[in-house]
């Protein structure tokens, strides 16, 4: 059985064929391949990054703004937006 594995590489979505990925990547889920960003220590709260988030995967958290992993397209619009520059690949 052959499997297709699209990449939609400017925003880093991964659509998959039935059956799930291709079995030649070794990986059994989409979520295997993808990692989200993630922000760390120094967040000023400033929103920057939850305003350019095209899937609103950003949300203001407790002290500083979290990323949904789940949501997350791995387009890094947030992290070129974040003046402390404290977005970065989980």
């Amino acid at each position: 059985m052959n499997f297709v594995l699209h990449l939609t590489i400017k925003c880093g979505n991964i659509k998959e064929s039935a059956g799930g990925l291709a079995p030649a990547t070794g990986l059994k889920n989409k979520e295997d391949l993808i990692m989200a960003y993630v922000i760390g220590e120094g967040c000023l709260e400033c929103g920057a990054c939850a305003a350019q988030c095209p899937v609103g995967a950003i949300s203001e958290g407790e002290g500083t703004y979290v990323i949904d992993a789940d949501a997350c397209i791995e387009c890094g619009a947030c992290a070129a937006q974040c003046p402390v520059e404290v977005i970065t690949e989980e």
